[in-house]
């Protein structure tokens, strides 16, 4: 088991005892017993384990210098304690055993109950391991099954804080050192001080001031998160304002958008009627103009026909004129080329006319055409301005997309700093409550003080008497 002679027991125990011992190791140890202690090359110990029974007291007993309170020290150190607290020296590398490189620790406490600490992470068994170099130490924390959880200092501190276990307390742990220095040397100041340290008054006390410091700086916070917040709704204020007139701007926008809509859509509409109207005038003056112009050609080839008649009537009249030689022949003759010249002339003037009406409603229908195709593009103009209309309506509902995407998210930050507002008065209501349940106990402790000085005041003057 070891290198040296450390009792446990006498080597003379009865049967009796023996199975008094097997039905105690039987028992569980509870939360926070140490179970194992395992040294490797640590003081005066060169590979050196002990178990410990899950009983309430356990006695080590050996001769002088065999190594009994290097038990209490490794347990110490290895449970996160400084080397002064042990009173042996202050450098831990002194506890190396002489001509070894390092040192090796190992401590198996128990974690099994209701209020085991993470069972489902450590299990039944957390291991603490310190080695201990020429330079520095380390720490693992291992769990029932033996893998690494953990190499850090403070996850030591966790685990011995939930335990409820204070390797640096003189009354958990009273080293021989401190106990000679203790009752040698003790005074008023250094008894207050020791009772201050085993009551933990010390850590309250130092717990207090530091909740007092984080209540400081969050209500700190929570009065430059309050201006910031009051500065973002001076901020927000104008934008509500701006965005209310914007709001109403893009309901002005959107009816005046939508008459001008159904407006041109009336004029696009009355339009098309009325150019559907003129399309169908065109076309039945197009079938005017083609009949005008075909009895023009009608005329116009009778014309030639009457011109053709004059003519050769003229050259008739003529040879008649020549072989007629007497007067009552050529007066007849005359007579009768006259009435009919005259009524060619009147034909030629009634055709004539007709042609003059026939040209005159030519030209009207081509000012007709005109003043269509005149309107036709008026009517395309309507149509591209339609579209433009459109077009900058859908250029406005895009700003106004931005702008709310804007105000979303201005609301979306706001909303998140009384989230914050919120969480910063939960902790200083938190806080709060801590100060006063560590006043309620440093008051208790200082009654209790009163009352033990007052009765030790009693006993002195019972002794002086």
């Amino acid at each position: 088991m070891n290198n040296n002679s450390i009792i446990s027991s006498p080597s003379t125990s009865t049967k009796k005892k023996k199975s008094l011992i097997t039905s105690k190791e039987k028992q569980k140890h509870t939360i926070g017993q140490i179970k194992e202690l395992r040294m490797l090359n640590f003081m005066c110990h060169k590979n050196f384990s002990i178990n410990f029974l899950a009983t309430p007291m356990q006695i080590v007993t050996g001769a002088n210098g065999s190594g009994k309170s290097t038990i209490a020290n490794a347990i110490c150190l290895c449970l996160g304690a400084q080397a002064r607290t042990t009173g042996r020296t202050s450098n831990v590398q002194s506890f190396i055993r002489k001509g070894e490189p390092s040192a090796e620790i190992t401590v198996t406490l128990a974690n099994e109950g209701a209020e085991a600490y993470k069972p489902e992470l450590y299990g039944n068994e957390i291991q603490i391991i310190r080695r201990i170099g020429a330079r520095q130490s380390s720490y693992k924390v291992l769990g029932d099954n033996r893998k690494v959880i953990s190499t850090r200092k403070e996850t030591i501190a966790e685990i011995i804080q939930a335990l409820s276990i204070s390797p640096e307390n003189p009354l958990c742990v009273l080293h021989q050192e401190i106990a000679k220095t203790f009752l040698l040397n003790s005074d008023a100041r250094k008894k207050y001080q020791f009772y201050m340290k085993v009551s933990q008054l010390d850590q309250i006390k130092q717990a207090y001031e530091e909740a007092v410091c984080t209540v400081q700086s969050i209500r700190q916070r929570i009065d430059i998160m309050k201006q910031k917040h009051g500065d973002m709704l001076r901020a927000v204020e104008p934008l509500e304002t701006q965005v209310k007139k914007i709001e109403l701007r893009r309901t002005q926008e959107e009816k005046k958008h939508k008459l001008e809509a159904e407006l041109i859509l009336a004029h696009g509409v009355e339009a098309q009627q009325e150019l559907t109207n003129v399309k169908n005038e065109l076309d039945q003056t197009q079938k005017s103009k083609d009949v005008i112009e075909e009895k023009m050609a009608e005329t116009l080839n009778q014309i030639c026909k009457v011109e053709k008649r004059i003519e050769n009537l003229i050259r008739d009249k003529s040879d008649v004129e020549n072989d007629l030689s007497g007067p009552n022949g050529l007066r007849e003759l005359n007579y009768r080329f006259g009435k009919e010249k005259k009524e060619l002339e009147f034909l030629i003037y009634r055709l004539s006319h007709d042609c003059g009406k026939y040209h005159q409603t030519l030209l009207d229908l081509e000012h007709e055409q005109n003043r269509l195709k005149k309107h036709i593009v008026h009517n395309k103009l309507l149509e591209n301005e339609y579209e433009n209309l459109s077009q900058q309506s859908n250029r406005s509902e895009e700003e106004r997309l931005k702008l709310d995407e804007e105000i979303q998210e201005r609301q979306r930050k706001q909303a998140a700093w009384d989230q914050s507002i919120v969480s910063f008065n939960d902790d200083i209501n938190v806080n709060d409550d801590t100060i006063r349940t560590k006043q309620s106990t440093i008051d208790c402790i200082q009654n209790e003080l009163r009352q033990k000085q007052q009765e030790l005041d009693e006993l002195k003057k019972i002794d002086n008497d």
